[in-house]
């Protein structure tokens, strides 16, 4: 990903926009006496696993995705290649603009991850462990059923959405 492509504070704040609108859950900020006093620090725990999907992971693929409706409302479903929290992600933002998604996942995926996909209503489809070959299995998904692809790491929008919680811990 070259330098330009990474989001700027002012697409972090659109993204915070965009999660606001539709009440993305504001999670707390702990702070633990026995690991303070462990490290000599004050230690702050961001608690993304209040999220509905379970981490921060679901303010990267909401904001991608309102982000791509904004821009295309016809468009007819999603599908990413993830055999965890993104994929979890992904298909929930999907379910909440009622699109279809599809999660291309590794033939070795933990069985608690695979249930929190189809949680939220996404398709699964299974294929070797390589990232090659998820990346290879989500492009003929996309070609063949006009799917936009939402990228687990390099696409700016999850990235944006993703360092939202950034912001929030310095204000």
């Amino acid at each position: 990903m070259d330098e330009k492509e990474f989001p700027s504070c002012a697409e972090i704040h659109i993204a915070a926009s965009h999660l606001r609108a539709i009440s993305v859950p504001i999670t707390p900020i702990l702070t633990h006496t026995s690991l303070n006093n462990l490290t000599g620090e004050n230690i702050y725990l961001k608690c993304e696993n209040f999220q509905r999907t379970g981490s921060f992971k679901s303010r990267g693929a909401l904001n991608a995705i309102l982000n791509a409706i904004k821009i295309d409302p016809n468009l007819k479903g999603f599908v990413t290649y993830s055999s965890g929290n993104h994929g979890i992600a992904v298909a929930y933002a999907a379910s909440l603009v009622q699109r279809p998604c599809v999660v291309v996942i590794a033939d070795d995926t933990p069985k608690y991850k695979i249930d929190a996909i189809k949680q939220f209503g996404a398709e699964l489809v299974t294929c070797q462990s390589t990232v090659s070959t998820r990346i290879e299995t989500c492009e003929q998904i996309s070609k063949e059923r006009d799917y936009l692809i939402v990228s687990t790491s390099d696409h700016p929008d999850v990235i944006a959405g993703n360092k939202i919680f950034s912001f929030i811990i310095k204000n």
